[in-house]
């Protein structure tokens, strides 16, 4: 998922709630207002000491203010700056340690592709890569932890029984442990469908996978890490109780110096100080579904799955043309013998290809006229549990397709979602 803005957002004005003007408004207009009192005071004693008048006890206070404001300025200026720069590497490392996660699924989902050969092997290591993915989503969300394993039972991606158990039996649902678990489902269904790879690839392989598996589970970790190890409270109240401290003594160190200037005066000056104080204090938890700029976990969660398969979609059937199945867009290996196919319909010299029995004896056509065909023993019986091929029906239909929708996706979401030239998509039932 991609995060633009309008040229209308970046007015401030015209889009207000995504702004800190929400939140400094009021001390803004207080500040304000006191400057202006303040004035009204200040002027008449500044008149009096003009013409020659006595200085009252008055005209000193204001003076003394404004040199105290003057150093109190350097100290907050450099207490919030440090709070500002330890609150945005916080935050931007949060949404670093997610893009991990995020991009080390689909990494994992290509290898997958490239390589498993079982359908429902590779089917069953999507949906525990996505169940793996849900619970670091949701381990930083509190308020969904109630009824999540339901939740993920009904969405697929958690079978009833043993799995349900033993995510059931775990001290919180806001830990590691549950995606270690899921990371460690994973790793052995891998390891299972390794074995029936050539020799060769088992050791690269092995350790690409298990790279992409540690660096997963140690980010959604860190995750958890940051969150449960905020900014000290003591300094976030230090640093508070400073800069409120510092906005209302604003009006009275500005006056002497500014007089009726103090009044837009202290409004920049709360808006500049003030309001770093409050970013920083929103930036503290990324994932606080209040913030307008919190992080679209939803988003992406959807966002990963629906490029899984879309990389599925496209690396395995390339790869098992290899084997047999090719897409109408390829060009068959023999000319010659897809020309004796074509008078006759059928297949010539163990070519994958048939060409339609309307097309003529040269043989030469558009590539798109090519129709896929497998050997007989290459694909098992429409139906069957190990199918090699899905077709896209409906989430009932295909536990994966479901999964990947999530609870309340409808199929109205895969609009923009490309087949391949075949038709054909892996974690799909046969029409």
């Amino acid at each position: 998922m991609t995060v633009t803005y309008s040229p209308r957002e970046l007015l401030v004005f015209s889009h207000l709630k995504g702004t800190v003007l929400p939140e400094v408004w009021r001390m803004c207009a207080f500040t304000c207002a006191l400057a202006y009192a303040l004035c009204h005071i200040y002027n008449p004693i500044r008149r009096t000491v003009r013409d020659g008048g006595p200085k009252t006890i008055l005209y000193y206070i204001f003076h003394d203010c404004d040199a105290f404001f003057g150093l109190c300025t350097s100290f907050v200026t450099f207490i919030l700056s440090f709070f500002n720069a330890t609150i945005f590497g916080r935050w931007w490392k949060m949404r670093e340690l997610c893009g991990t996660v995020n991009g080390r699924t689909v990494d994992t989902c290509v290898l997958l592709s490239a390589y498993i050969k079982d359908q429902e092997k590779l089917d069953e290591m999507l949906r525990l890569l996505w169940l793996a993915h849900a619970l670091h989503v949701h381990s930083v969300i509190p308020s969904s932890h109630a009824g999540l394993l339901a939740q993920l039972v009904e969405g697929g991606l958690l079978m009833p029984g043993e799995e349900h158990a033993a995510l059931q039996q775990c001290s919180s649902l806001a830990s590691s442990t549950p995606i270690s678990i899921a990371y460690g489902w994973f790793s052995s269904r891998f390891g299972e469908a390794l074995l029936a790879l050539p020799p060769s690839l088992h050791s690269g392989l092995l350790m690409s996978v298990q790279t992409n598996v540690s660096a997963m589970r140690a980010s959604a970790a860190d995750v958890l890490m940051y969150l449960a190890t905020p900014v000290p409270l003591a300094y976030t109240h230090l640093l508070e109780m400073m800069v409120v401290m510092y906005v209302l003594m604003a009006p009275i160190g500005l006056v002497p110096r500014l007089l009726w200037m103090a009044v837009p005066g202290c409004f920049v000056t709360t808006l500049i100080f003030y309001g770093f104080m409050c970013v920083g204090k929103l930036m503290l938890n990324p994932f606080d579904q209040k913030m307008a700029d919190a992080f679209e976990v939803n988003a992406f969660l959807k966002g990963t799955r629906f490029a899984c398969l879309e990389v599925s979609s496209a690396v395995f059937p390339a790869r098992l043309g290899e084997e047999g199945l090719r897409f109408r867009n390829d060009k068959p290996a023999d000319t010659a013998a897809t020309a004796a196919a074509g008078k006759g319909g059928k297949v010539a010299n163990g070519s994958a290809h048939r060409v339609d029995s309307g097309r003529s004896d040269s043989g030469e056509g558009s590539p798109r006229d090519l129709v896929p065909a497998l050997r007989p023993s290459q694909i098992p019986p429409s139906g069957s549990e190990d199918g090699l091929r899905r077709r896209r029906q409906s989430p009932h239909d295909s536990p994966l397709l479901s999964a990947a929708l999530g609870l309340g996706g409808s199929m109205e979401e895969l609009a923009r979602f490309p087949l391949p030239m075949d038709g054909h998509m892996p974690g799909f039932k046969d029409s």
